[in-house]
């Protein structure tokens, strides 16, 4: 939650230099045109949320924000611990995998809800839900574990994503990147 509300980083613009004025005495590279200001080389403008973000990392849609020198901390915490849920309940899951459980929980949970369930039904019921999650855990699973390493590179490297990429793209194209 704490990475979606903080601040990633937006560059406000000052007001006090005119665009035009920009333009005449920095180099273009350095300058949005879109937020009309003049951002340090690691910033980026965001498209989604049309402003430029300090050391921007990407746009997370799952979070609704940019990640950025604000928030990248927080975002890397929100991935472990998203990560650590996910193997607990992958554990609890296959734990409770087992065919000699005790159905009499079950039993009393299915009748809580009304459910007029025999114990055949009920086992069916509880085995098709513990597949369910477990089916859930493995879409997410995956993806999740990707993302998480390629944030734990970037937080080694002290780099970010988009630097990264630009590496990547730069070096594709046959120029040495230092």
């Amino acid at each position: 939650m704490r990475a979606s509300v903080r601040d990633p980083g937006h560059i406000k613009k000052s007001g006090r230099i005119s665009f035009l004025k920009l333009n005449e005495y920095f180099d273009p590279s350095y300058i949005c045109p879109t937020c009309e200001i003049l951002r340090p080389s690691d910033s980026r403008h965001c498209y989604i949320c049309n402003c430029c973000v300090q050391r921007f990392d990407h746009h997370c849609q799952w979070m609704n924000t940019c990640v950025g020198i604000g928030n990248h901390g927080s975002f890397y915490g929100f991935l472990v611990s998203m990560w650590l849920y996910l193997v607990l309940i992958t554990y609890i899951c296959v734990s409770n995998f087992n065919f000699n459980f005790d159905f009499d929980s079950v039993i009393v949970c299915v009748q809580a809800f009304d459910l007029d369930l025999d114990q055949k039904t009920a086992k069916i019921f509880f085995f098709s839900t513990i597949l369910t999650v477990l089916a859930f855990v493995v879409v997410f699973f995956l993806p999740l574990t990707l993302l998480l390493t390629i944030q734990t590179l970037n937080f080694a490297n002290n780099d970010t994503t988009q630097n990264r990429l630009k590496k990547k793209t730069v070096s594709n194209i046959g120029i040495e990147v230092q």
